[in-house]
């Protein structure tokens, strides 16, 4: 005959598995659902964050580095191409095919203001967003200046040098050598800060924790957002009130 206290430890047995199995399964079961929302959650963070910001004035940092470093590297090769020029005023004609070389090779970055600098709104100032526009168009003319108004002067020097003076050559060469400089140094000088502003803002960007969309309104109430904006807008004043007054005659 079956012993009852047997029957009963194996049945308290069953039940103490059975309750484990099912704390284990309750317990992975709540563990996947935190895990999955801390997921979902950490995916809704760097949506926003790509939208918003990395495809904001992270773009606008890239575009910005693509033309200026366009610039830099043309100016560079315009300077050599002036230089060889002035160094053989003796018999240009030597050097035509290298010097005509240098130009047609030089870096041609095209970027036209896009959806992602109107991103910049989350620093709540229309400054910047101007700045940053015409920040661009200028570089872009800058890079055209360098490639297409020094390779055109290089093509007149080589027409109508047999008719110049070796003096009268170096005089020219001097003159397309100005006009590229005084491009270069107005575009460069001028918005050398705001480059340098725009990084100090992505940095500050960074330091803000932005979890949902109503964290993108708090980015420009930052005190590091504020100090840097309001330095833009003091370097900027004459610059943003000509421009001001230009698109106002415009509408008009």
């Amino acid at each position: 005959m079956e012993d009852p206290t047997t029957t009963l430890t194996i049945l308290d047995i069953g039940i103490t598995l059975l309750i484990a199995v099912v704390v284990a399964v309750a317990t992975g079961f709540v563990a996947y659902c935190f895990g999955f929302k801390q997921y979902l959650r950490q995916r809704k963070w760097e949506r926003i964050r790509k939208t918003y910001i990395e495809e904001g004035i992270g773009k606008v940092i890239e575009g910005t580095d693509q033309l200026s470093t366009a610039c830099y590297l043309n100016y560079g090769k315009a300077r050599l191409a002036f230089d060889i020029l002035e160094s053989s005023v003796d018999d240009p004609e030597k050097t035509k095919d290298t010097i005509e070389r240098i130009f047609t090779e030089m870096e041609n970055v095209k970027l036209a203001p896009n959806y992602g600098n109107l991103k910049l709104v989350i620093f709540n100032s229309e400054s910047l967003l101007l700045l940053v526009i015409k920040m661009w168009t200028e570089f872009q003319q800058l890079n055209e200046t360098i490639r297409h108004v020094g390779l055109q002067g290089v093509k007149n020097y080589f027409n109508e040098q047999h008719v110049l003076s070796k003096d009268e050559r170096r005089n020219y060469i001097s003159e397309q050598k100005k006009i590229i400089r005084e491009e270069w140094n107005r575009a460069i000088r001028m918005y050398e800060p705001l480059k340098g502003s725009l990084f100090r803002l992505q940095i500050e960007t960074d330091k803000i924790d932005v979890l949902c969309i109503k964290d993108i309104d708090k980015i420009a109430t930052q005190q590091g957002v504020i100090k840097i904006i309001e330095e833009i807008e003091a370097t900027y004043k004459n610059t943003m009130e000509k421009l001001k007054k230009d698109i106002e005659n415009d509408k008009q």
